[in-house]
Formats: structure tokens, sequence, C-alpha cells
């Protein structure tokens, strides 16, 4: 299923510093469409200032200078190492994991609510500070984590010679919450196989995982020898068969207690009970949600996690309410907009200001393939592709030059149809040499996107169904981003006709988990970052896919696919040798690039985190979403309070 859901959005905010809603009540299409009116004339007149900017740097000769600084941030071939901070108001992260203050409550704040505490309904990311998968990926020290499978749940594991069997041992160290009904009691192969149970019967991941559900689905079937010990059963060799079980973002098979059989005394929709570090503990709708360290999570080689007793969450729906109380030490750690994140650091030099890694907007364009849809002629799809100017969208959303301008570091990168962020080696660079032709579809050229949609025959322009769904609970950059980009297409002659179809409805059945039966387009949030970029491919862009939006390689609206796509698909997922492996991922990249079936939006850049000296080991750990703590991403079960250090009050 696709990970079009709140939860990513307002993490994805919290790590660029944009304010996240809380909604009382979804708003009313008339609301939202004033939003939209109003999000249009701003951000246009922002890209306006910028593009002016930019003009005026070209007729300078400053432009060929500024375009090789960019080029060298973009990572992959070239990239020289990165820009150097010139800024002084950096603090460079430091590992002091082996050195903790034990105990504290660390407060953060957050502006999201949680319509649900089922880890199996929502793809949400906070689910796995309660939860644990079989296995976990491992988070990269004082760099970005490379995708290295470790286990969690499962201790140790192995493969039958002709891989098609897995086994593996469950740990002794984990226990489940010391709560009823299960008492911190050690979790058992009787919980593994529950879940799996449950995961078929309801999980949103069954048609990804479940053979029983989709053909194509890899897992026939998982039995369990003993108490600490089961066995998976594959219907073929997957080169990323342990990556089903370890997700960077929301779980697939989340492993849940045996008692939830039982509604009556487990509801895993209002009550909390895994295996993870943190148990959540009390919820005070529009107050706070507060977190206890779980005594019985034990399976982490760091030693005992986490070093705090607990974490509160206080909500403050209102950013600037929530800004004055970080402020003022009331919160520890709090999602700055990048906008005001230099204004802050002045106002409060006590304040530590960290680099974060690159990341990039997680959303896709997906394109209608319905029968009067302009966009089944690739030529339109490629046309609208080089409309967008992506270095200006990336500058005016993360705010690049600005940050730039104080002297502090930038990188930047366009995706692919693979986010930037990837893990390395897995992302094939658009502006690199070895892209090859297909990457000019991502240059911003609008004489040439006027061409191609006159040889389609649409010389005066095109019009085109956008559909943004009403009542969404993404947050105020998604409708923000789309704003953008649907006005740099107009320069080209695309011209959007608004469509707002409710969110709950008729987008998730007809746009975001449907087969493309539908005219124009429409946009997803979605992440291929952190995902086995083997296993992502195959769930978009082969025909049996559990996510196949139904395109055809001549556009003929049969929902057939693309068969050197469903070639290099299969092809990536059954190959071991990972240098192999990439070169078809490449493949895949290039082929998407000249079809265009799917549009990443532009790209991304790296941001800047703010917290109190009091919160120690902060950024250490890269990507430990398996071990998470803060709501801005910047922490993980490592962190710790020293109460010497500010906001605290000496003794």
């Amino acid at each position: 299923m696709d990970l079009s859901h709140a939860a990513i959005d307002f993490f994805w905010n919290q790590v660029h510093k944009f304010p996240a809603t809380v909604s009382r009540g979804e708003p009313e299409p008339g609301d939202r469409g004033r939003e939209s009116l109003m999000a249009s004339t701003y951000w246009q007149s922002v890209l306006r200032r910028r593009l002016s900017r930019r003009r005026a740097l070209a007729a300078s000769g400053a432009a060929g200078a500024s375009a090789a600084f960019l080029a060298a941030c973009g990572g992959g071939e070239g990239s020289g190492g990165g820009p150097k901070d010139g800024s002084g108001l950096l603090t460079k992260p430091s590992d002091e994991t082996g050195k903790p203050q034990r105990g504290g409550t660390l407060i953060a704040a957050t502006a999201t609510r949680f319509t649900s505490w089922d880890p199996m309904a929502i793809p949400a990311v906070p689910f796995k500070r309660d939860y644990n998968e079989l296995f976990h990926l491992k988070a990269g020290k004082l760099q970005p984590g490379r995708g290295e499978v470790a286990g969690d749940l499962g201790e140790s594991w192995e493969f039958s010679p002709d891989k098609l069997t897995l086994t593996v041992k469950l740990t002794a160290k984990a226990h489940f919450a010391p709560t009823p009904p299960v008492s911190g009691r050690e979790v058992d192969s009787a919980d593994v196989l529950f879940s799996w149970e449950r995961v078929k019967a309801q999980g949103l991941y069954r048609a990804e995982l479940a053979n029983a559900v989709n053909p194509a689905a890899p897992i026939l079937d998982i039995t369990a020898p003993d108490s600490k010990t089961v066995q998976l059963k594959f219907k073929e060799p997957l080169a990323g068969a342990l990556y089903l079980f370890a997700s960077q973002s929301a779980m697939q098979m989340p492993i849940v207690p045996k008692e939830a059989a039982d509604q009556g005394k487990l509801d895993l929709r209002s009550q909390v009970a895994g295996t993870g570090l943190w148990n959540r503990a009390e919820v005070q709708e529009d107050v706070r949600f507060v977190w206890k360290r779980n005594p019985g999570f034990g399976q982490d080689p760091r030693g005992q996690l986490p070093y705090l007793d607990q974490e509160d969450w206080v909500v403050i729906p209102e950013y600037a309410a929530g800004l004055a109380q970080f402020k003022a030490g009331a919160v520890h750690m709090f999602a700055v907009q990048a906008e005001d994140v230099i204004v802050t650091k002045q106002d409060v030099p006590a304040l530590e200001l960290m680099a974060t890694k690159l990341t990039t907007t997680p959303r896709y364009v997906i394109i209608g393939q319905g029968a009067d849809s302009p966009f089944r002629d690739e030529r339109v799809r490629q046309a609208y592709s080089m409309s967008w100017d992506r270095d200006l969208f990336i500058d005016t959303t993360f705010n690049v030059s600005k940050f730039e301008a104080e002297g502090l570091p930038m990188e930047t990168r366009w995706s692919s149809v693979l986010q930037g962020e990837s893990w390395e080696g897995w992302w094939l660079d658009p502006k690199g040499s070895k892209f090859g032709d297909s990457a000019r579809f991502y240059r911003n050229d609008i004489a040439e996107a006027k061409k191609l949609l006159s040889a389609a025959g649409f010389a005066s322009g095109v019009q085109y169904a956008s559909a943004v769904p009403a009542g969404h609970p993404y947050g105020p950059t998604y409708n923000r981003d789309i704003e953008i980009v649907v006005g740099m297409a107009q320069n080209a002659g695309f011209n959007a006709q608004p469509v707002q179809p409710q969110f709950a409805t008729e987008f998730r059945r007809i746009y975001s988990q449907g087969s493309g039966d539908f005219s124009g387009l429409s946009y997803v949030n979605l992440f291929s970052a952190g995902v086995d970029p083997s296993n992502w491919f195959f769930r978009y862009f082969n025909s049996k896919g559990s996510n196949f939006y139904g395109f055809d390689a001549d556009g003929g609206g049969r929902h057939q696919g693309d068969p050197r796509l469903d070639q290099l698909t299969t092809a990536m997922r059954l190959e071991f040798d990972e240098k192999k492996r990439m070169e078809i991922g490449y493949d895949v990249q290039r082929q998407v690039a000249a079809k265009m079936y799917f549009i990443a939006f532009p790209g991304g850049a790296n941001g800047f985190d703010l917290a109190w000296p009091a919160v120690r080991n902060r950024m250490v750990y890269v990507d430990d979403v398996a071990r998470p703590v803060g709501v801005t991403g910047s922490g993980n079960g490592a962190v710790w309070l020293d109460r010497t250090k500010p906001p605290f009050k000496p003794a």
C-alpha cells in the first residue's frame, strides 16, 4: 500500500522545519480552495523573486559559478566532499555514547494527532517507538546509514542452500512492555505467527508480502518449529528478502502480542503493548503524549536503551507558541522553520545548531491512464517534467540561498525516480554523465517542452485535471509543493483544472491506491529512500507489483505495463550480486526517466536542527529510526540529558 499518510508529512515537516497542522475536523472543500489560492499567490511571488535573482546572477556572469557550486554539492559523481561551514554557527555532533547520564524526561513539541494506535492500520513511523520487526536497518554513526540489516527480534538467521527457506532464531532479550495483559513477558514464535496471520487478514502490506493475497508476493507461509524459532517460506529466491522485515520508514510486519487476538483483552487501536524501547504510557488528547522506557528492551548492542526514563510530546498546535516555548527553555527540541533558524540562533545563542543529512521532498506525481488523459502520450509526460526548474524548487523550499548567504554549508540533489537521499550507490544522479540521454527530461527546457506538446497535438497547450484531495491530513507543505510545480508547468502550456476528491474515500480508492483509472495528474506522499530499491521498484513499476499504477508502454490504457521494466524489476529482485543489482537499478531509473510514468518531486537539500545543549549525543546515530526518540528526527534512543547544561538551571 502507499505511504501517503499524515505521519509521513508530519515527520518530513519536522525534519525540514515546516509546521504541521492539527485538524479538529476535516476542512470543507471551500476552505481548502481558499487555502490553495492563498498558497498559490504567495509561492508564485516567492518564485518570481528567486527567479529574478537568478536572472540577475546570469547577467553578472555569476550564474556559471552558482551552477558549478550546485553541481559540486549534488553528491554522486564529482561531489568533492561537499561545502564547508563558513558561518561559525554550527556545532559538530559529538559521540558521547559511552558516558551517558541515565534518567530524566526529554520534552519535545508536536502538532500531530493519532487516529489509531494500531501499527498495522496506518503506516506511521512513530509506531517504531513501541514495536519491533524481525530485523532493523543499522544506523550510520556520524554519517547516513547504508542499508545494512541487523537483528532485532531475530537474533540470528540462516537461509537454506536454495534460498527458499529462512530460519530465524528469536532473541531472549526482547520483552513486551510491563503492562497487562503482556506484563513484560518474553516475545515468542506464537507472537510472530499471530502477527503474520493478522498482516494477511488486515495489514496494509498484505499484497506486498503474502502470496495468498497477491500471487506475485514472495512469502508462501511462516511456521514455528519451536517457541523461539520461525521459518519463512519463499516462492522464489529473493535478494531483498530481509528488507521486507527491516524498514526504515513504516513497518510492513510489526510484531504484536498474541493476546491481541482477543480484542476484549487488548485492543491495539487504543492500547499499546510492544517490544520497542518505548512504551506509550499516557495520552492526554490535545495536551501531551507520554512515553516511558520499556525495561524489557535489551536487544541493542549499545547496551540498555534508552538512556532517558521518559519522553513527553507536548501538543502545541500553533507554531509561534511552540517557538516561544522552545526559546524559553520549556521545550528541549523543536522543529524551527527554515526561515527562522538563523534569527532563533541569534536570539538565543545558547542553542546548538547542527546540520542534518540531505533529505528530499517525499512526493510523486502519479499519471492518469484514463481514456481522455493527455498524459497517456509519453511526449506530454516528458514535457511536463521539463517544465520544472528543479534547482529553483529546491532553493525555494529548502531556503538554500539564504543559508548559503550566512556561510552555512548546503548540499543539493535532484531526485531521479529514486529520491536523492537513497542509500549510497543506488541513486543515479540525473546531472551526472552516467545517466545517459534520458537525463534531458529532468532539465528545465520550456522551448523543448513546448515542441513536445506541439508534436503530441497540443500546440495551444494542455488543459488537465489536477487532483488535490479535500480534507487531506498532510499539512501545509503538501499544498505548497503542488502549487509550485503547477505554476512551473503553466510556463510550458499546462493549464491545471483543480479537482478535489475526498481524501478518505475517492482519493484513496481511485488515486493513491488505484490503478491509474483517472484523467490528468494527482500527487502522493511516498518514500523511496530507506527502502530496498529492488523491492520498491517491483512494487511500483512491475505490472504485477502491489502498487502498480496501470501504465502501458504504448499508452494504450490496457494496464499491461512496460515489458522492459517488467524484465528489469524481476531480474533485480533475483540478482544477489549487489553491484549487478545496482546496475539493473540504474537501468530502471533511465527507463523511467525516458518514459516518465511516475515523476518524483524535484529533489532536496540538507537542513539544520536546533536544540538545547542539555540534549547530548544528538545527531550521532543517523537514520536510527528503529531507535527513535525526538519528533524532529534528530535523535534516537542513545541521546541523554546533561542537567548541568541549559536550559536546566545550575544547582
